[in-house]
């Protein structure tokens, strides 16, 4: 496996993108796949596969 392959698999936060409130990919900074069509949080961002941390998340809403 990858170097590469292997940071995506450590999950980092993502960040809020501009003033839309939506929140983006740390590695490739799309926020249109972190979240399913049902609205529900993804672990994993579907734009590049890095692991996602929404407990460390700022910015977004609580459930």
């Amino acid at each position: 496996m990858g170097v590469e392959a292997l940071r995506r698999r450590v999950p980092e936060s993502p960040y809020p993108d501009g003033d839309a409130g939506v929140m983006a990919c740390p590695s490739c900074g799309s926020g249109e796949y972190l979240h399913n069509e049902d609205g529900n949080r993804c672990r994993f961002c579907g734009q590049c596969g890095q692991a996602i941390d929404w407990d460390g998340s700022t910015g977004e809403e609580t459930e």
